[in-house]
This record gives structure tokens, C-alpha cells and sequence, in this order.
């Protein structure tokens, strides 16, 4: 969806924890876009099954959160894959970033539904 606008967050808003879950108060006050389009098997064919994407920033960090649906979790393929080795055989996401607007170049990222995540303190 080109049209995903990023929410600002300030610092009435709260923290966002990095957990995996999209409970933070500050969640709750994003647009959660859901109107995206699947590439395979049949590109630009409507989303059969939903997705939401929740896009945040702050003077550090760029956020998103995603919470896809499935009818039936079980059959969600997702095995372990080393960084850029997702195939279309898994079941996944992939977020571009075009900052330019431009539709001509973007920085792009592939998640699979192996998702481990780590905080680290420092």
C-alpha cells in the first residue's frame, strides 16, 4: 500500500517494547493499514487472508508491527532461513521502503513467520 504513513510518537505516547507483541499503548493509537495485495501465486490479486501493518517512529528508531491472520496456524510455513535466503515456499512478509517517494528505488525486508525476538540492553 503506497499510501502508509508513519505515526510520530511522543513522549505522552509511552515506549514501545520490543516483545513481539503489539499490546503497548502506544499501538493502539496507529492506523492499522490492511488493504495490501498478494504476488504469488497471481500478482495484484486482493489479500485472501488479512494482514496489519502498524508503521512508528520516534528521534531514534523506525517501528513496525505486523499481526497476520491465518485461518488455520498450523499450516503456516515458516522454517528457519539465514538473512535474504527466503523463498517462495515459506510464508512471509516483506516490507519497502521508498523515503523518496519516487517508486524507482527501495530498501526492503523479508520476515518469515520464524521470528525469534531479542532484546538486548545495553
Amino acid at each position: 500500500n503506497a499510501q502508509m504513513k508513519a505515526y510520530r510518537i511522543q513522549t505522552s505516547d509511552g515506549q514501545i517494547q520490543l516483545d513481539g507483541k503489539l499490546s503497548d499503548v502506544v499501538w493502539k493509537k496507529i492506523i492499522a493499514h490492511d488493504n495490501f495485495y498478494q504476488t504469488q501465486p497471481v500478482d495484484k490479486v486482493a489479500a485472501h487472508v488479512k494482514t496489519e501493518v502498524r508503521i512508528a517512529y520516534d528521534d531514534q528508531y523506525f517501528y513496525v508491527g505486523i499481526k497476520a491472520f491465518d485461518p488455520d496456524a498450523k499450516l503456516i510455513r515458516g522454517p528457519f532461513a539465514r538473512r535474504d535466503k527466503l523463498s517462495n515456499d515459506q510464508d512471509y512478509v516483506g516490507l519497502y521502503i521508498d523515503p523518496s517517494s519516487g517508486k524507482k528505488a527501495a530498501q526492503f525486508f523479508y520476515v518469515n513467520a520464524f521470528i525469534q525476538i531479542r532484546v538486548v540492553k545495553m
